[in-house]
């Protein structure tokens, strides 16, 4: 089921050990199952006002929101802005090649017109994001050695929680981040 209520499948399991069978089990697989469905969703829409890619991005929000609520599943969303040296060398590229399958991008600039790569990250919380903070950093002095210096790409991560909805999550974005 996306996050609009549309059913694209059914899981069926042929065998399953009885004690496997638990109610962590069923949640995962529902959240999973909401995700496959997204996919789906974005590969069926036509981009609207807001942009694919914002688009994708609410209804990553949309489901982290449903899977908090409905499963207690947390969610984190980090914020990369990159300076305009590192934009140039590929780091933002280096980025999105190492988000997760799960992981929900969106690409913009805020009002100096430099690069800022917001990543949703279900599933995720404060500890994730620093180990995913601790491995890119690992990369980017790996691939860019001396030429990046830390303030090249700054990072900072909010964990999602019941306060906003997700259109208020774009606005939040859009206003503290001046996107």
């Amino acid at each position: 089921v996306d996050v609009e209520g549309r059913r694209w499948g059914l899981v069926a399991i042929y065998e399953m050990p009885f004690l496997g069978f638990t109610d962590e089990q069923l949640h995962l697989l529902a959240v999973l199952g909401g995700y496959l469905a997204d996919f789906l969703m974005d590969a069926n829409d036509a981009a609207s006002q807001l942009g694919r890619s914002a688009q994708a991005f609410l209804r990553g929000l949309t489901r982290a929101e449903s899977d908090r609520r409905l499963y207690r599943v947390g969610s984190a969303l980090g914020r990369m802005s990159f300076s305009r040296q590192a934009e140039a060398l590929g780091a933002v590229d280096l980025f999105l090649s190492r988000k997760r399958g799960l992981d929900r991008e969106w690409l913009v600039r805020d009002l100096d017109g430099n690069a800022v790569l917001l990543l949703l990250m279900p599933l995720g919380d404060r500890s994730g994001f620093a180990g995913y903070r601790a491995r890119m950093r690992r990369d980017l002095e790996e691939n860019y050695g001396e030429r990046l210096n830390e303030s090249d790409v700054v990072f900072t991560v909010e964990l999602l929680k019941g306060k906003r909805n997700p259109e208020q999550w774009l606005e939040h974005l859009r206003s503290t981040y001046e996107l």
